[in-house]
């Protein structure tokens, strides 16, 4: 990598990186998938320092790709951890958490909570396992706590669309509702233009 502009170079070698660990892994060399994955995360998290909400997707699917090859089965390496996929899986929800908070637009980031769903799931099977295999009550705390947000967040964001309505609810309160809603939404949008 260049001195002179290594953030120029550090995500198409970072992709590179990931690409080859994906084709190693499909080849059976677990060990050299684990290495270039790691060597794609940390070149991402190089260009993190300088920019920390870029490359996010990127970053996503680096640590996810790094998860789901942790709970590859290999005697010689040790694997499955599943203590090390957890922590991979965080940090793929991390980086689309901050991805998805980079949208205002609610259709935008329903698309972006989608498209990661499978990080959620992940993180949620792990802790599942880890409950499951060592009685780790904190696991199964992670997991319930990684479902209910996923519901929470949900929830809220249809509290934030026109159309929903309190059930019940008289036609007045229903319309200070709506009303304070759109001035949330407004003030929203004129913080963020």
């Amino acid at each position: 990598i260049s001195q002179s502009r290594p953030d120029v170079y550090r995500p198409h070698v970072a992709g590179a990186l990931n690409n080859l660990g994906v084709e190693q892994r499909a080849l059976g060399d677990l060990a050299a998938a684990c290495d270039s994955y790691q060597q794609a995360n940390d070149l991402l998290a190089e260009n993190a320092v300088e920019r920390p909400t870029g490359l996010l997707v990127e970053r996503q699917n680096g640590w996810y790709n790094l998860g789901r090859l942790y709970l590859h089965e290999s005697e010689t390496l040790g694997w499955p951890d599943r203590n090390r996929a957890r922590d991979a899986f965080r940090k793929a929800r991390d980086c689309a958490e901050a991805f998805r908070g980079r949208f205002h637009d609610l259709n935008q980031r329903r698309r972006v909570q989608g498209e990661a769903l499978h990080v959620y799931e992940n993180l949620m099977n792990v802790n599942v396992d880890l409950w499951h295999l060592l009685n780790d009550r904190d696991a199964l705390s992670e997991a319930v706590e990684v479902a209910e947000q996923s519901r929470a967040r949900n929830l809220m964001e249809m509290l934030y669309e026109d159309d929903l309505s309190p059930a019940g609810a008289p036609p007045h309160i229903v319309d200070e509702f709506r009303q304070l809603r759109r001035r949330l939404r407004d003030a929203r949008q004129r913080q963020h233009a």
